[in-house]
């Protein structure tokens, strides 16, 4: 996987030389989270981080994050849930519900229905790559929403994170 990834890289950027690289993984059982409420009809957007990583204090502009995140999202609830995920860079250590995301996209903020009877058990991935324009964004994140415009949707309801089915993995390849 690197190696392809190291070729992929000198392929769209003639230019690149990397001086090292650098692997991070958010590790077992990391998940910050276990459930994830859902949005019913007319509610605000609930967003909240699975996983975060800082990448430290030693990030340069032209650095290159690329980032891997996996999640299995578990729905017992029996109507259609629609679980959205994204991988985003903050500047700050931003951990909790939120109605917005903040900090720079990684990746597109999009995902699949989860149907008890078809799905159940969903699994989620998302992979980004994006060149640092800012040092002070060093913190990745999985962010995850679920809504439902079912009219079986009660307040309170909400969607599982399956423990230890997924992580936060992030390579930065340094361009000095």
């Amino acid at each position: 996987m690197m190696k392809i990834l190291v070729v992929f890289l000198v392929t769209l950027f003639p230019s690149f030389s990397y001086a090292w690289t650098t692997e991070y993984n958010s590790g077992n059982h990391s998940e910050l989270i276990e459930v994830i409420p859902i949005k019913g009809i007319g509610a605000s957007n609930r967003n909240e981080v699975v996983y975060q990583i800082d990448l430290g204090p030693d990030l340069e502009i032209g650095d290159i994050i690329f980032a891997n995140a996996e999640i299995q999202a578990t729905n017992e609830l029996g109507y259609l849930v629609s679980v959205v995920t994204q991988i985003r860079v903050n500047n700050t250590n931003f951990v909790g519900p939120s109605s917005s995301i903040p900090g720079l996209e990684i990746t597109e903020e999009n995902g699949p229905n989860v149907e008890t009877t078809v799905t159940h058990h969903s699994v989620h991935t998302k992979v980004g790559t994006i060149v640092v324009t800012d040092p002070a964004y060093r913190y990745v994140s999985l962010w995850v929403r679920a809504n439902s415009w079912s009219t079986l949707f009660r307040y309170g309801d909400a969607i599982e994170i399956d423990g230890d089915y997924g992580r936060l993995s992030v390579l930065v390849f340094s361009n000095n």
